[in-house]
């Protein structure tokens, strides 16, 4: 019999397949920060006000990550977690390579709305929120995606959801942290944001 102390300990069993979804978890946050700083430089640069750019792009952000969270977690129970996660990450991929493009779209799209609107600050507010959110909606979507998958995955044990919970969006805001101090201070200064995103 185990005894009380040692039956407490939370812990996860992991495979090599386990680990290998781990690190890619980490590296998902990792990517997904270093997305969010590009897309923040793309914005200031198509849309002009650094702090209009940042509050747009967060708003967005985290709106497409809510959006991703509520609908994986239902979808996530019927699921093979794994498989649906490595479908985001590609997808994610792909709409990412698709943003330099993109931006460069909108920024000509809101000079024409500049131009026809002039000093209506409130509508062009409005364009440019339409704008970033067309761009940037559903690869947030795919990383919204991603953690109810992983719990789905990994939370297995109902006395363990907190501890599994916690060690997964830790683990995923740790790469979140490296990418944005990667993107920061040594990718863009190093390769440009285009080359960042990359």
């Amino acid at each position: 019999m185990t005894p009380p102390s040692q039956a407490r300990q939370p812990s996860l069993a992991l495979t090599w397949r386990h680990r290998a979804a781990l690190v890619g978890f980490f590296l998902s946050g990792f990517a997904a920060l270093i997305y969010e700083v590009c897309w923040i430089r793309e914005a200031s640069l198509a849309f002009g006000s650094t702090t209009q750019a940042l509050s747009t792009v967060l708003a967005v952000f985290f709106l497409g990550i809510a959006v991703g969270s509520a609908l994986f977690a239902r979808w996530g129970q019927n699921a093979r977690p794994m498989i649906w996660f490595a479908a985001l990450e590609l997808l994610l991929g792909a709409l990412a390579l698709a943003t330099p493009v993109l931006f460069d779209l909108t920024e000509q799209i809101f000079g024409v709305a500049y131009r026809t609107l002039g000093d209506q600050s409130q509508a062009l507010v409005a364009v440019r929120v339409a704008l970033v959110s067309l761009i940037l909606f559903l690869p947030t979507v795919c990383m919204g995606g991603t953690l109810p998958l992983m719990c789905r995955q990994f939370v297995v044990q109902p006395h363990r959801v907190g501890y599994t919970t916690g060690f997964l969006y830790g683990l995923n805001t740790l790469g979140a942290a490296a990418g944005t101090l990667a993107a920061g201070f040594v990718l863009i200064p190093g390769i440009g944001v285009h080359g960042s995103i990359f």
